[in-house]
Formats: C-alpha cells, structure tokens, sequence
C-alpha cells in the first residue's frame, strides 16, 4: 500500500520515503487517481515516474530516452515535445507527433519551431494543413510552400 492524500486539486503519495505531488492538470491524474482506486500501486509509481513511463524510443532524427526528446543528439524543449512525452506517457499514438516533429525542426525559424504547435492546437487546426515558410537558395529567397498532406508525406508546392 502507498500512502497518498487526494485532494480536489492534487494527489501527493508516499514512494520510497519521498513525497510525490502530481496536480490536477497532470495528463496523467486521472490514470494515477484510478490505479489507486483499482490498488494497482505499481501502475500508481509509474504515473509518477516519468522515465518509466515513457519507453525509449527513435524514429528519424528524434530519439527519446530516459524522459528526455533530442533531435540529432541536441536536446529539445518546446510545447510538441510536451505533447509528444505526454502522449508516450498516456499510451496514446505519438508517431504522428514525432514525424511533425521531425519536418517541423527543418524550419529556418526558431519562433516557428517553437510556437507552430500550440498555435495549430489553439485554432483547433489538424498537422496536415498548410505549412509554408521561405528559404534561401544560392542567395536568392525563394518561397515555397510545403502541404503536409498527411504525418508520413509531404507534397511541394511553388509558387
């Protein structure tokens, strides 16, 4: 048995003689609060366990070990990553996430990188509509779109 208070705003748990907290807005509160009603204690120590909770793993340039996004070996720290662990953490199908991820990181623009999903999230926009941004060849600004068309394929279109 792990000790635990339950509030309406947090459940604080006694795991190995230290004190965890996960608020409510966690995503996996509900998980956690479940597994306790369920006495599954080992399923509760994972909720809270981040490292355990998401599995390694790599496709492409992204790799995720220990808990921990990089993109070519540099570690990675903006919203869709949040996402992404999150979605690892729940179980949820995260692939999707991480080939966005994967195209997204080729953006010359740092701001683009790190706001385009929160704002594609915001507007209630799916991954697959238009992105478009410039880029630069022999010197020269060229515009091109780019249509994600789905999370695997990615269609080119000039203007």
């Amino acid at each position: 048995m792990i000790p635990y208070i339950l509030t309406n705003d947090s459940l604080t748990v006694i795991i190995d003689g230290k004190s965890l907290t996960m608020n409510r807005d966690n995503p996996s509160f509900r998980s956690a609060t479940q597994a306790l009603q369920d006495e599954d204690y080992e399923k509760v120590e994972q909720m809270f366990d981040i490292p355990k909770a998401v599995v390694n793993f790599a496709e492409g340039n992204v790799s995720v070990s220990d808990g921990v996004l990089t993109y070519k070996g540099e570690q990675v720290h903006n919203y869709c990553v949040d996402k992404i662990l999150q979605f690892m953490t729940e179980g949820l199908p995260h692939k999707p996430l991480v080939r966005f991820l994967d195209k997204l990181m080729s953006n010359p623009s740092r701001r683009a990188v790190q706001e385009l999903y929160s704002f594609l999230e915001h507007k209630a926009m799916p991954i697959t509509m238009v992105i478009s941004w410039p880029i630069k060849e022999a010197g020269k600004i060229i515009p091109i779109g780019i249509a994600a068309t789905s999370a695997t394929k990615l269609a080119r279109l000039w203007r």
